[in-house]
């Protein structure tokens, strides 16, 4: 599904959002956050970011941008895998809605995009679920 679409439906369903939140991975989750901070012109945008490396290229291209960005560094874990799943709780408490990009349409145990769409699921908010596959469509749970 292109971003575009899943755009679309965040905006048939919820109008335009007050706060876009981004977890700063590389992929898809980056031209996500720039796709839609500029369909969606003066909206917030908050960065959850893990206390380990990721992807500052987006804070530096949305500032340069001129798009004002809050960062909130989510708490060091024991290990690295922890600390990125401490970036995920962050981003979970941060947003009502996940729109979601996982690499396949089957849920992945050791995928720190399922374990956001887990998350949300417990938390009882909205996932779009839209794989990075040629011809599957996004789906919309609760």
């Amino acid at each position: 599904m292109r971003i575009d679409d899943a755009l679309d439906m965040v905006e048939e369903r919820f109008g335009k959002p007050k706060l876009l939140v981004s977890g700063a991975a590389h992929g898809v989750d980056t031209e996500w956050i720039y796709r839609a901070s500029d369909r969606w012109a003066g909206t917030k945008v908050m960065l959850c970011v893990p206390a380990a490396p990721y992807n500052d290229t987006i804070y530096n291209k949305l500032v340069h941008a001129g798009i004002p960005i809050h960062v909130k560094t989510a708490a060091q874990g024991y290990n690295r895998s922890v600390t990125y799943m401490k970036r995920n709780d962050l981003i979970q408490k941060s947003a009502d809605v996940l729109v979601a990009h996982p690499e396949s349409e089957f849920e992945q145990i050791y995928s720190g995009t399922w374990s956001t769409i887990r998350r949300f699921r417990k938390a009882q908010k909205p996932v779009l679920l839209s794989p990075d596959l040629d011809g599957v469509g996004a789906v919309w749970e609760r």
